[in-house]
């Protein structure tokens, strides 16, 4: 089975980051789950393209980065995030199961007898009004991701507040994974109605139960929005006609957004700096 990725919007900001050079993006290696006979779960950072701002040890570094993560501690939200968002059937708990740079990642699920109820947990992070540009990084495992093709697990979203000047309520922008879709949205949303839309799409897939590195980068002077997958380009374009020339900051979300279908999957080493 394949999975594929939909760069959507309801939530989101932001760009490509001048502090992250080509090495960033990751080798991108997708290692099979039985790649190591002792951990058969358990990646390097390199392995997992993880160098983009994961120390070779696995540990992040430091404050170089606006958001670095790799679940080492076993404080949930650590400090590194704004605040945590959970509503049930979602959920998100700390794994040793595997993980790209040991001993934990964080394993989100919507139980499968859920029926349709829709769920989400995220871990948020404020965003300044002075970010123009933001790129992140990071190791993803899918195990099970929802069949249901108009209501797929979000896992990255990004929103930007508009103001007087911008003319928009809201800005947004969304990458999400199900069994059957694959678009990338850019939404502006006016104070008087309706949001215009830019849109992208790609059919590309990933396998499921392996680890990729998944790279996003969103460039609102540019008008741009760029995805890779293991170093390969997912979906690449541009909303023109979709500006934003000013906000009043917002927040970016990894997790669920939203998923009315069993979902399971990994996050690990995310890395995220903004220009």
């Amino acid at each position: 089975m394949r999975w594929f990725l939909a760069v959507g919007a309801m939530l989101g900001v932001a760009a490509a980051c001048s502090s992250f050079d080509s090495s960033d993006d990751g080798p991108g290696a997708s290692v099979d789950a039985g790649a190591s006979e002792a951990s058969p779960d358990v990646l390097t950072a390199d392995d997992a393209g993880g160098d983009g701002g994961v120390d070779p040890d696995g540990s992040c570094a430091g404050d170089a980065h606006f958001l670095c993560e790799d679940f080492a501690s076993t404080q949930l939200p650590s400090p590194a995030w704004t605040t945590k968002d959970q509503g049930l059937p979602g959920a998100f708990e700390l794994s040793t199961e595997r993980s790209t740079s040991p001993p934990r990642s964080l394993l989100f699920t919507v139980a499968g007898d859920s029926g349709s109820s829709a769920g989400h947990a995220q871990l948020v992070k404020s965003v300044p009004p002075q970010l123009r540009k933001l790129r992140c990084a990071y190791s993803m495992y899918p195990e099970i991701l929802t069949t249901n093709g108009s209501d797929g697990s979000l896992i990255f979203t990004m929103f930007l507040d508009g103001n007087s000047t911008s003319g928009l309520s809201r800005t947004s922008f969304v990458l999400s994974a199900t069994k059957s879709a694959s678009s990338a949205i850019v939404y502006n949303y006016f104070p008087d109605g309706g949001p215009t839309s830019a849109e992208g799409t790609n059919a590309l897939g990933l396998p499921l139960d392996t680890w990729s590195r998944i790279t996003v980068a969103i460039d609102l002077d540019a008008r741009s929005v760029d995805v890779t997958a293991n170093g390969a380009s997912l979906i690449s374009f541009g909303f023109t006609g979709a500006q934003v020339p000013s906000h009043n900051g917002g927040e970016m979300r990894f997790g669920i957004t939203s998923a009315s279908g069993e979902t399971k999957f990994y996050l690990d080493d995310i890395v995220c700096d903004w220009d």
